[in-house]
């Protein structure tokens, strides 16, 4: 069943490309490919012990995607690049007034609950901090912004985090700046920061004794934040992750899987590692298209100097390094790639 869809897709993709350039064929394909392993997981998965239903939580994980990529494909492809940008910042613009305008007069009751109305407060930081991006790129791509503007916002989005407690929502602002502002562009926009943020990021399960004992991290975490040695039990989850995964490295345990599986066997609530926790979900196999997808999409933007999307490799690789220690490998950043993928194939801006 799922080889003839495959095939239909595959012939599909033959049949309509004859006017598209290769960097979509190849983009779309690689799409096609983590989204068919996320389908073979979430089927590999169907006979599981676990409480949710794997089919309907894989069917809803590739959906999303696909509806996404499906609908900025539509909007670039009619002209409407530069509008549907604009649209996402202002619609995450609301989202966050409202959170907060409900939230800051109760400022003691939400942090204690953490029930907001985006979500926990990692949610809010990043949400924020996906509002900035969105402004800087619609301004990018030629819509009217002022720099007093986007100082307000990037220091909006730091007081936020502050607010609701989010030193990874406080690290992520200051990853963007550097990332976005502070670093060179051509370095930014090489994928070989990206791979080796990456597999940093990844490896650092191996690696966290060292990681706690550093100078940086005592001074900066244990003194001045006054975190855990643990890493808020971080490590202790490390511990167990390759031991988990074994017999799972392929296909991994299926979509949405992280918290019931961390939680069942570890009582935790996900593996606190972004690369483990998407890869704990869709397995290696998927998760590899999606880093090449990722790899392909910053290439094509460094090999055409494509300035533009500056702010949205600057998240993919802001949310690469905080992976090192949060769950930021998932929709969210897959988003993003999408957006990097859509616009770095397509003529969106005048040269």
């Amino acid at each position: 069943m799922i080889g003839i869809a495959i095939s239909l897709f595959i012939a599909l993709i033959v049949l309509q490309y004859a006017n598209y350039n290769r960097s979509k064929i190849k983009i779309e394909i690689l799409l096609f490919l983590f989204w068919a392993g996320a389908l073979y997981s979430t089927y590999c998965s169907r006979e599981s012990y676990m409480q949710m239903n794997s089919w309907q939580a894989g069917i809803y994980f590739i959906f999303r995607i696909l509806s996404f990529f499906v609908m900025l494909v539509y909007s670039v492809e009619r002209g409407d690049g530069k509008e549907i940008i604009k649209e996402f910042f202002v619609i995450s613009l609301i989202y966050c007034l409202i959170n907060d305008l409900v939230f800051i007069p109760q400022m003691a009751v939400f942090r204690a609950t953490q029930g907001y109305l985006l979500g926990n407060k990692f949610s809010v930081s990043y949400m924020h901090l996906e509002m900035v991006a969105f402004y800087i790129f619609q301004g990018a791509l030629g819509n009217k912004t002022k720099k007093n503007i986007t100082l307000v916002l990037i220091l909006y989005s730091l007081t936020i985090s502050l607010l609701v407690d989010c030193i990874t929502g406080v690290m992520g602002v200051l990853f963007f700046i550097v990332l976005a502002f502070l670093l060179p562009k051509k370095i930014t926009r090489n994928p070989l920061l990206w791979v080796v943020i990456s597999v940093l990021s990844f490896a650092s399960v191996y690696n966290y004794n060292y990681i706690v004992e550093t100078d940086i991290y005592q001074k900066l975490f244990v003194r001045s934040l006054d975190r855990g040695v643990t890493l808020t039990g971080r490590m202790n989850i490390y511990k167990e992750l390759p031991h988990l995964m074994s017999g799972h490295w392929l296909w991994g345990y299926g979509p949405s899987s992280s918290y019931e599986v961390i939680h069942n066997y570890l009582n935790m609530p996900n593996t606190q590692n972004g690369f483990w926790d998407i890869i704990l979900q869709v397995g290696i196999v998927s998760f590899t298209f999606l880093a090449l997808l990722t790899i392909y999409s910053i290439y094509q933007i460094d090999k055409k100097k494509e300035n533009f999307l500056i702010p949205i490799i600057a998240m993919l690789d802001m949310y690469s390094v905080l992976a090192i220690f949060e769950i930021t490998i998932s929709l969210s950043f897959i988003g993003f790639v999408i957006i990097a993928a859509v616009y770095s194939s397509s003529q969106v801006i005048e040269i």
